[in-house]
């Protein structure tokens, strides 16, 4: 079966600046108010794709994503990632994250130390590490399941815990499978600029929750999708 990589969603302030080449008109999170504005959002994060040419079909994890985490992790880290996952499980029904106690038990690592150290234990990675302050790394196979994937945060030259935080629920979030960012919303944990947002806003909630809910599979083009949303 052919295996396919991806290389998606990366924070940084350095990047930020980079990718801003046209502007867009921002929205305040709380002028969402139809069922159109959500799934347009959807649309754009789920199809769509930071790096590379936008998604045809829709990715997502169908076995339970077992994660280890490796590197230097803080008390506080540590915590918010029990929380995070316990939010995430919440959300979605057809898989659950669980935390596991070696890497040969798991297959999504994260990983929190330098982007170098990062790239050591994911190869792949090493040519994107250094700008980038927030990464994931993701495979899927030819019917555009997800089958392991990993994330980095860069402890070392982010020392705020706010944005510590945040990349650690942003690249984990992302890595479900809505690789794309926007600048629609500032509240929401995919906008496009660096932010230090800790929690979910609404329309985060539903984009989580609406992918993995039993209606979406994996491999679902965006008019099979809008025609089961859309009702």
């Amino acid at each position: 079966m052919a295996l396919k990589e991806s290389v998606v969603k990366i924070s940084s302030p350095i990047l930020i600046i980079l990718l801003f080449l046209t502007s867009c008109a921002t929205t305040s999170i709380d002028n969402v108010s139809s069922d159109v504005d959500k799934i347009n959002y959807f649309n754009e994060l789920v199809f769509g794709s930071e790096f590379g040419s936008s998604n045809q079909k829709t990715r997502k994890w169908t076995e339970d994503i077992n994660i280890f985490v490796a590197g230097e992790v803080s008390d506080d880290l540590n915590s918010e990632l029990d929380l995070l996952i316990v939010e995430i499980n919440e959300l979605i029904e057809s898989v659950k994250l669980n935390r596991v106690n070696s890497l040969k038990e798991s297959n999504y690592m994260i990983y929190f130390g330098t982007g170098d150290n990062y790239a050591n234990l994911e190869p792949s990675a090493a040519a994107h590490v250094k700008d980038n302050w927030g990464f994931f790394w993701m495979y899927w196979n030819s019917k555009n399941e997800i089958f392991k994937g990993s994330m980095y945060v860069d402890i070392i030259r982010v020392k705020n815990k706010a944005a510590q935080k945040h990349l650690l629920r942003e690249e984990l979030t992302q890595s479900l499978g809505i690789m794309n960012d926007s600048y629609k919303y500032p509240s929401s944990i995919f906008y496009q600029k660096w932010s230090k947002t800790t929690d979910y806003s609404d329309i985060d909630k539903f984009i989580i929750s609406t992918l993995y809910s039993n209606r979406i599979s994996a491999g679902m083009t965006k008019e099979k999708v809008n025609k089961i949303l859309i009702r």
